[in-house]
């Protein structure tokens, strides 16, 4: 089972949040390691700052949840997968123009679908409720959504 995890979902793995429960009842069973790439990366690691920059968790707990992301990529918890862009963005545009007008979705949202599909994911979870459309239109199975 190839498991995609968005950027909502993987917050709410390593931060603690309303979603965090479901995150860990969803992961618990795996045991494989997540698919992880460079637009994940980013996100993850941006919303944790941005969070910090909230007051929702302190600088210190912003670092130490920083520290255990590269962990996770160290142990192979996390599975750094390289995408071809090019094949992400035709993708990306085709999904966009066949749902956004149904879905409502953002170009993330798309990009996450996309590489998702790019890296031929059978799972793909997420909290984004318009994401979550997305990925069960295009086939993918999903979470389910606390």
């Amino acid at each position: 089972m190839v498991v995609y995890a968005d950027t909502s979902f993987l917050f709410s793995l390593y931060a603690s949040d309303i979603n965090s429960d479901a995150a860990n009842a969803q992961i618990r069973p795996l045991n494989r390691p997540l698919l992880y790439t460079s637009l994940q990366n980013l996100e993850l690691r941006n919303a944790l700052r941005l969070a910090c920059f909230r007051g929702e968790i302190s600088k210190a707990q912003s670092y130490e949840l920083l520290t255990l992301i590269d962990g996770d990529k160290e142990k192979g918890v996390l599975v750094e997968a390289q995408v071809i862009w090019r094949d992400v963005y035709d993708l990306a545009e085709e999904l966009s123009a066949r749902y956004s007008d149904l879905t409502g979705n953002r170009s993330l949202d798309i990009l996450h679908v996309s590489i998702a599909l790019t890296l031929q994911a059978e799972h793909f979870w997420t909290f984004d409720q318009r994401q979550h459309k997305l990925a069960e239109l295009s086939g993918m199975e999903v979470n389910k959504l606390s």
